[in-house]
């Protein structure tokens, strides 16, 4: 059994950040929508997962080795930047009762710098990896090492996303039908 927890941090500081953004509107009719923003944050402080060794004392009074998974502010800044595409049209210019039908749509693409480290299940029996960077030996009595050397992007980050609604909205009725894609992306618990 692999000895590892989780834990919560009653210590952890709001991030904040310096955004910069640019965006352009154009309306070709009463009817349509164009518009694209670019976006720069500058984030300070930004809450990830890390993974820390600590050493609990079992029932009897021995030490005990676990691997813990606890939200921690980053040191320094970090980067999360972007381009978002958006489009909608109402079809008001169709024959009743239809004038009530439109879409919209937008696209989102983010970059960014953050990484954030996470708790692999890979057990190393042989120490197969050369000089064991990036594994924790929890329990001296253990079969092997739990190796942590991967990192990922923020959680729930995507590098894109796109939603798309379909609508009619008249006088008492408003019916929509919305998409929605976003791209792999980590998913850990805190």
């Amino acid at each position: 059994v692999k000895p590892e927890g989780t834990a919560g941090n009653p210590y952890l500081d709001a991030f904040e950040a310096w955004q910069y953004d640019l965006g352009i509107e154009w309306y070709p009719s009463d009817d349509i929508t164009l518009t694209a923003n670019l976006f720069l944050k500058d984030v300070e402080g930004f809450i990830i997962n890390d993974l820390s060794e600590r050493t609990l004392t079992d029932q009897n009074g021995l030490p005990v080795k676990i691997v813990t998974n606890q939200p921690v502010n980053e040191d320094g800044t970090s980067q999360i930047s972007g381009i978002e595409l958006a489009y909608a049209h109402a079809f008001t210019g169709l024959p009743a009762p239809f004038d009530g039908l439109g879409v919209s749509f937008n696209y989102t693409y983010l970059d960014t710098d953050i990484e954030t480290p996470f708790l692999d299940d890979y057990i190393d029996r042989n120490g197969a990896t050369p000089d064991g960077t990036g594994c924790f030996d929890p329990n001296s009595q253990a079969p092997g090492r739990i190796c942590s050397t991967f990192t990922q992007g923020p959680n729930n980050f995507s590098k894109q996303a796109f939603n798309g609604v379909l609508y009619y909205n008249k006088g008492p009725i408003n019916i929509r039908f919305a998409t929605r894609y976003k791209d792999e992306h980590s998913r850990q618990e805190i």
